[in-house]
């Protein structure tokens, strides 16, 4: 019943959490410190992915660190090691609070203008190519339409009105919307197939300057030379409301390209990324995370 583990499994069924899941933790850890305004997310690194079984909960471990910057943020899920409990690292970040410098608003005809090829168009919601290799659940129908020129790409996203209730319960970047607003222009990588699931590695830089509304406009640019037939590409990314206003932007979105089979099948342990901690420290909180717990 949680939705943000169900609608994201892959083929096999196995839930993760989406790479996105880790911005909105970011974002709720922040808005529970006391920082409310813009704030920018900073070499946000992905370790390893969480899976959680159906059957099983796991703990989860959000954590902010008073840094000269702002805040050091560490996601860390439970783990057996040696036969004792430890918390292995899964993302991490740096979170910068305060304001951030005015962008001008943004006219999507002017983009559409630019991109003529491959348009597309389904107020039922756009299939995503990365649908061949993960399940998602119907939050993750977003996509209306798309249009491509060169190097550069516009959609236009809305999540489903039955779902629009999330932001009235406090979701600060929606994670299925940020998920397909920000993956969705594949077809930018030269030779792109979908062949080969392709997953985040990193973001190198992510302004916040207010929360998602259900409607936006996404704007997607090729940052390198993106071949499929590289092991990463790169891409920025602006997302914006549909009255032109930014509401967040990408610099430097990493993704992987996957060749080995078996994704979603559990991670091993790498000792060095292991914290031994057996009870929470002081002013610290723990949860559980299930696919069953709303």
């Amino acid at each position: 019943d949680r939705w943000i583990l169900d609608g994201h499994r892959t083929k096999a069924g196995q839930a993760l959490l989406p790479g996105t899941g880790y911005l909105e933790l970011a974002a709720q850890a922040l808005r529970a410190n006391g920082e409310t305004g813009p704030f920018t997310v900073e070499d946000l690194y992905f370790f390893r992915p969480l899976e959680v079984d159906d059957d099983k909960a796991r703990d989860l471990r959000v954590r902010l660190l008073r840094s000269d910057e702002g805040y050091r943020f560490e996601v860390r899920s439970d783990c057996r090691l040696d036969g004792r409990t430890g918390f292995q690292l899964n993302a991490q970040a740096t979170l910068v609070p305060g304001p951030l410098a005015p962008v001008a608003n943004i006219d999507p005809q002017a983009l559409l203008a630019r991109c003529p090829a491959h348009r597309e168009e389904d107020p039922a919601g756009i299939r995503s190519p990365q649908e061949v290799h993960l399940n998602f659940g119907p939050r993750w129908r977003v996509l209306q339409s798309t249009a491509f020129g060169e190097g550069e790409a516009v959609a236009r996203l809305r999540l489903p009105a039955a779902f629009e209730v999330d932001l009235q319960q406090g979701y600060l970047l929606h994670p299925a919307l940020l998920d397909l607003a920000t993956g969705w222009a594949m077809r930018l990588i030269q030779g792109y197939a979908p062949d080969h699931l392709w997953v985040p590695v990193s973001y190198r830089q992510l302004r916040v300057h207010r929360p998602l509304p259900a409607g936006i406009w996404s704007w997607v640019r090729n940052a390198q030379d993106n071949r499929a037939d590289s092991p990463f590409a790169v891409f920025d990314v602006t997302l914006f409301d549909e009255q032109g206003q930014v509401c967040v932007e990408v610099e430097g979105f990493s993704i992987r390209r996957l060749n080995e089979a078996g994704f979603g099948t559990p991670s091993p342990i790498d000792p060095r990324e292991v914290e031994f901690d057996e009870a929470p420290r002081a002013g610290e909180a723990g949860h559980k995370l299930s696919p069953g717990e709303e």
